[in-house]
């Protein structure tokens, strides 16, 4: 698939990276709008996620390798290199935006625990973080941090649930699991591997079945030395071996849904009794996300002789953490975790959320307009399926609830119209009794959708656009999905479908026909007639798409972080606008990601230390340019707020989804980007990017350095200017600067 950005990478490593790089690059109402406010729009810096990478690093490689001595398996050079690689991802995920600390829900954690680990020497080196990141999980590294997932609060029952996840994860940390995992590493490269299953352990970098066990015990530890209710705490296994399950179970009540039109109502009832029942077909399977623990039932076997034998020793009156208000805390996760489920694009999960939230408070009009928001993402996600898209598992049965996967199994089912029709039908009953003026702008977001893939259903009568009269709907004027996907996909696709299916048992969902959506689309146009409203936002949908036409399309821009393409491709310096470009606007730079690649027996390899050292050296000469109004990006994070990191953030999601899809008519961050855009009057977002690479590369010799710059156009949502330059001499800092002085003159 053409994607906006073409990454020519020979390393997997180096393409993973960069994705990751691309990718990490509002909210609702829970006692109090102030209560949200904090995580989205408080001007509190977080000094702690705050500080300039390259600084922590070197200070925390200082503290290691001094206070804790080197392991005799490592040389000190080698033992640097270990803590720069083990870092590096954890420092881009603390200036992404996708981290919390500082807030109340943070600091609830970091009273726990300290509570956990009264009195050990580690506990004020520890900090645990709060993360947007929607799955069931926590992970920690041995160099102080651990992350949770927002979803463990919104989904744990009470609290020993939530401590048993936590002292798990403090355990690896004080176990020192990551050095273990690394001098394991170090044996392997030194093909003194002794198994497969070593082997495969590497490969997915995860902590062995031995250390999750061990990790285990010290945390059932920690809970019996505080007096905490173990069988309350082990209860918790069962959640993590159903990860995906939803927040909470059971079906949903369909009039939310249906937004009180019976036909619809009628429409989905009928849907789900002709499911396949292909739920019913998962088996579970041993590729899950935890394949690297111990099984579920081994761990709880080992945990319930662990409470019989500790029956005793402990009291059985129970003690309480006495450190917050657990159940608060749990309901602001699930408002922050509506959130996280949008922009990881887990949208049916999101869904599932938000109706099963309404059924507790049905009048909560930020609950509706959420329902309405991913109704109208589930919506554009239709128009562009792919045979990959439509399985129901992912390696293997990982839900408990039936009830949930059975009504996913009936969204898969959806073609583009029938999801199309369901969601205008549904959001216009919303509309009907929540007047909303954001509710007004998705529903005019779902008519552009139906005009822009099915023009064949609109008509022009005296003079006024209509929809097309319901004896001329029939297959030739309706267009759908194909039944059968596949038939798109190249033999090197088909292949790795057809190898799923077997091998890896996830469940194919087909789309259903023309057929039972048609009584549902007659009823739609009979009840809803085209308004002057709906005729004019469909006008206005064509000057955008006339607008975005002018931006510049896919071939315009190549960005590959390979020497020999970029240095081959733009040594000269090379440009591109659209005619429309304005380089007197407002702009922001969002993001500016700083590469050092260098060759190691044939091979492309990221120096993570001296990949910090250039972002460090960016940081100074992007300070001295006035190309851009504001810098929002992660060289200026230390000067970001909690709002300023806010924008920071939704910027970035806005520029990856760009980069994904050429066509976007709906973005994620919708309105958090409306709402930039009057705030800041911004014209356009700036995506830089800066390679160095060291190594004899045939084409480029032995020194090369290549910047890149790229503009998206807000109003427009396409690129409105892409520079591309690149060097053959030994990268420094003047190299940059004239680099950057070439981008400049050319801009």
């Amino acid at each position: 698939m053409l994607l906006w950005l073409k990454f020519s990478v020979a390393n997997r490593a180096i393409r993973t990276l960069c994705f990751f790089l691309v990718f990490l690059f509002s909210v609702l109402s829970v006692q109090g709008q102030e209560s949200l406010d904090q995580f989205f729009k408080s001007e509190h810096l977080p000094v702690e996620l705050n500080e300039k990478s390259a600084d922590r690093l070197e200070a925390l490689f200082d503290y290691y390798s001094t206070e804790n001595n080197i392991s005799q398996t490592f040389t000190k050079k080698e033992y640097e290199s270990f803590v720069y690689k083990s870092n590096y991802f954890i420092e881009k995920l603390n200036r992404s935006g996708s981290i919390f600390y500082g807030d109340t829900v943070s600091d609830y954690l970091n009273r726990l625990k300290d509570f956990l680990l009264e009195g050990h020497p580690k506990k004020d080196e520890i900090r645990i973080y709060l993360t947007r990141f929607p799955s069931f999980n926590a992970f920690a590294s041995d160099f102080g941090k651990v992350y949770v997932n927002v979803s463990v609060l919104a989904r744990a029952k009470n609290e020993e649930e939530l401590l048993a996840i936590l002292s798990h994860e403090l355990s690896h940390v004080v176990l020192k699991h990551t050095h273990k995992f690394e001098e394991f590493n170090k044996v392997v490269q030194n093909d003194q591997l002794k198994s497969n299953a070593q082997f495969d352990a590497l490969a997915r970098h995860g902590f062995s079945r031995i250390q999750e066990a061990e990790a285990d015990q010290m945390g059932f530890r920690m809970l019996r030395d505080r007096n905490m209710d173990l069988k309350k705490a082990s209860k918790v296994l069962r959640e993590l071996q159903y990860d995906l399950d939803p927040n909470i179970p059971g079906p949903w009540e369909i009039d939310l849904l249906s937004g009180g039109d019976e036909s619809l109502e009628k429409f989905l009832r009928i849907a789900d009794l002709g499911l396949d029942g292909k739920y019913l077909e998962m088996k579970p399977d041993s590729t899950d996300s935890l394949s690297t623990h111990p099984s579920i039932e081994k761990r709880q076997a080992v945990i319930q002789q662990f409470i019989a034998d500790s029956t005793d020793t402990i009291q059985q009156t129970f003690a309480s953490s006495n450190l917050g208000d657990f159940a608060y805390f749990k309901q602001l996760s699930n408002r922050i975790l509506i959130q996280a489920y949008i922009v990881s694009g887990w949208y049916f999960e999101g869904l599932t959320e938000v109706i099963k939230l309404r059924e507790q408070n049905p009048e909560d009009e930020e609950l509706v307009i959420a329902q309405a928001k991913l109704l109208t993402l589930i919506c554009q996600d239709r128009y562009s399926v792919t045979p990959f898209t439509q399985f129901l598992n992912d390696k293997g049965n990982t839900y408990s609830d039936t009830a949930f996967i059975r009504n996913k199994e009936m969204f898969l089912s959806f073609n583009s119209l029938e999801m199309n029709i369901l969601a205008l039908i549904s959001v216009r009953g919303l509309q009907e009794k929540y007047p909303n003026p954001y509710l007004d702008r998705v529903y005019d977001y779902l008519m552009r959708f139906l005009y822009q893939n099915n023009e064949l259903l609109f008509t022009k009568k005296e003079g006024e656009l209509c929809f097309l009269p319901e004896e001329l709907l029939n297959d030739s004027t309706v267009r759908v999905n194909e039944l059968d996907l596949t038939y798109s996909l190249n033999q090197t696709d088909r292949d790795r479908f057809d190898e799923l299916l077997e091998e890896e048992e996830v469940v194919y969902v087909q789309i259903a026909g023309v057929e039972r959506m048609m009584p549902m689309l007659k009823h739609y146009f009979r009840t809803h007639p085209l308004s002057d409203a709906e005729r004019d936002n469909i006008e206005r949908y064509k000057v955008s798409r006339d607008n975005f036409e002018r931006t510049l399309t896919f071939d315009k821009f190549n960005i590959s972080f390979l020497p020999t393409n970029a240095v081959k491709n733009f040594y000269r310096g090379e440009f591109d606008r659209s005619e429309n470009f304005d380089k007197n606007a407002k702009m922001a730079l969002v993001q500016s990601t700083n590469l050092f690649l260098k060759k190691n027996k044939g091979r492309l390899y990221v120096d993570y230390k001296k990949s910090l050292e250039l972002e460090k050296r960016m940081i100074e000469l992007m300070d001295t340019l006035v190309a851009f109004k504001t810098n929002y990006s992660n060289l200026n994070v230390s000067q970001l707020s909690v709002r300023a990191n806010n924008k920071h953030y939704n910027f970035n999601i806005w520029i990856s989804e760009r980069f994904q899809l050429e066509n976007l008519v709906y973005s994620k961050v919708d309105e958090q980007i409306q709402e930039l855009r009057k705030e800041e009057d911004l014209k356009y977002l700036i995506y830089n990017i800066n390679v160095a690479s060291k190594g004899k590369i045939p084409g480029v010799g032995r020194h090369s350095a290549y910047s890149y710059m790229v503009y998206f156009d807000l109003e427009n949502a396409g690129v409105a200017y892409a520079s591309k330059i690149a060097s053959r001499q030994r990268p420094n800092d003047q190299l940059f600067k004239q680099l950057l002085y070439l981008w400049k003159k050319n801009l």
